[in-house]
């Protein structure tokens, strides 16, 4: 298509034609109404008048023709230059309309990748936004839920389960008061028969019209309410753990206090070991709590060394003799092992937690099985009980702190569900690991792992 530059040129080469033949034109009409030339002696046309009309004639036409050729150059001229401020407006429009769809993009990137649920909601109340974290929090695809009423998919109750329906509802109430509302806790109905505990904030949107959509975000916070009860059984617990021992002191030393002279000197034995005994459960409780506060804080300190695993829980065995005396404790090793890298007592606190939990959660009379061997560069220490085993839905959170194995069977077991904790606490600063194998009716393993010594820190210890 021809431009503006080309039309203005063929404009300049018109009037330039028609000036030249007008000048032309000009001089033969003087010429012939002279009848002579300047240079010539020859004598033209003897009828010079109609020569005149012809010549002006011609000169009209073309001038009128090239008038009527200016108007079309410049009516062309006109086109060119609407289209061309068209086509200017049209790319300012589609870089907008660019910009708009890369910002479009990211923020869809961002709700997308965003570990909270997101849902936007219209005016009627519909869902038009659903990014994947509420996919997975709702149990529901994205392509299920756009279009849907908010009610039907968004299904809320409070903490005691009575549902929030009608003008109760969260979506309702935000949209009725147009005042956005964060951490309000609620339970999320899933399907028919699931529910999860979420923490949600509901934000009017607010244009000219006042509330245009709802924006939702929901986090799911099982893991904190999970947390929660587990203090809170902690609490409990721990109260229990302190007020027997307590009592007990209490009672035994008030005995001696006022009957001490009426008492034989093997009463007084028998009170004051049991003093004893109760003291030494309340300084095993407070040294835990503090274990716990130093594995919570990252400041465990091992001090380790070259030492032989089996040798360390032989000396246990004999330590704890009386105690563990309701189980057959088998232990099983190779005849060659290499010595393990590792902090002593830190050691020893393990397999004392470990053994203690299979002894409390077995029968009487039952077996404690043991075993030490070689993996790798590790070695591998594992507990085995034969008890009632661990549920599949206890064991991800069986190594958390104030964690307790929630069955009626297990429930008057004392403890303070802080075994396991320090136990993966001071296995992993040894940079080892920790397991454990269940199943219902079969017992369980718990299994951990320890670097090899080094032969230079074996000779060292030596």
């Amino acid at each position: 298509m021809r431009d503006r530059n080309d039309v203005e040129r063929a404009q300049w080469q018109l009037w330039a034609v028609a000036f030249v033949m007008i000048c032309g034109l000009a001089g033969a009409l003087i010429f012939v109404a002279t009848g002579t030339a300047p240079t010539s002696r020859v004598t033209f046309l003897p009828s010079s008048a109609l020569l005149a009309i012809a010549l002006g004639g011609l000169v009209t036409a073309f001038t009128m023709y090239a008038i009527d050729r200016e108007r079309h150059l410049h009516r062309l001229a006109e086109r060119l230059l609407r289209e061309q401020v068209d086509a200017e407006q049209m790319g300012t429009r589609l870089k907008y309309l660019h910009e708009l769809t890369r910002e479009r993009d990211t923020n869809a990137a961002l709700l997308d990748g965003s570990a909270d649920g997101i849902a936007v909601i219209d005016k009627d109340f519909e869902i038009i936004r659903f990014n994947r974290s509420m996919q997975k929090l709702c149990a529901l695809a994205g392509t299920d839920a756009l279009g849907k009423r908010a009610e039907e998919v968004f299904r809320f109750a409070t903490a005691d389960g009575s549902p929030l329906e009608g003008a109760m509802h969260p979506i309702r109430v935000a949209a009725t008061d147009g005042i956005a509302r964060a951490g309000v806790e609620l339970r999320l109905l899933v399907g028919e028969d699931k529910e999860r505990w979420v923490s949600g904030t509901f934000s009017p949107i607010h244009d000219a019209e006042g509330t245009s959509a709802i924006l939702i975000s929901l986090r799911d916070i099982a893991e904190q309410k999970e947390q929660e009860r587990m203090h809170r059984d902690f609490v409990s617990m721990a109260a229990h753990e302190l007020r027997n021992p307590l009592t007990a002191i209490k009672g035994f030393t008030r005995t001696l206090m006022l009957k001490a002279d009426m008492l034989s000197d093997e009463r007084r034995y028998e009170y004051l070991s049991m003093v004893n005994e109760q003291s030494n459960r309340l300084a095993h409780l407070v040294e835990d709590l503090m274990r716990v506060s130093r594995i919570d804080a990252g400041r465990v300190t091992i001090e380790p060394r070259a030492l032989d695993v089996a040798e360390t829980l032989a000396g246990l065995l004999e330590q704890f003799r009386t105690k563990w005396s309701a189980r057959e404790i088998v232990v099983t090793r190779p005849e060659s092992l290499s010595p393990a890298f590792a902090d002593p007592h830190k050691l020893e606190e393990i397999l004392i937690n470990l053994i203690d939990n299979a002894v409390k959660y077995s029968e009487a009379g039952s077996r404690v099985e043991v075993s030490i061997a070689a993996d790798g560069a590790e070695v591998k220490v594992s507990v085995r009980d034969h008890g009632e085993g661990i549920p599949a839905e206890e064991i991800p959170n069986l190594f958390q702190k104030f964690a307790r194995i929630a069955s009626p069977s297990t429930s008057e077991i004392p403890g303070t569900g802080l075994g396991l904790y320090i136990v993966k606490g001071f296995v992993l600063a040894h940079g080892g690991r920790v397991w454990v194998d269940s199943s219902p009716g079969d017992g369980s393993t718990f299994s951990f792992t320890l670097p090899v010594a080094s032969a230079r820190e074996t000779a060292h210890a030596v």
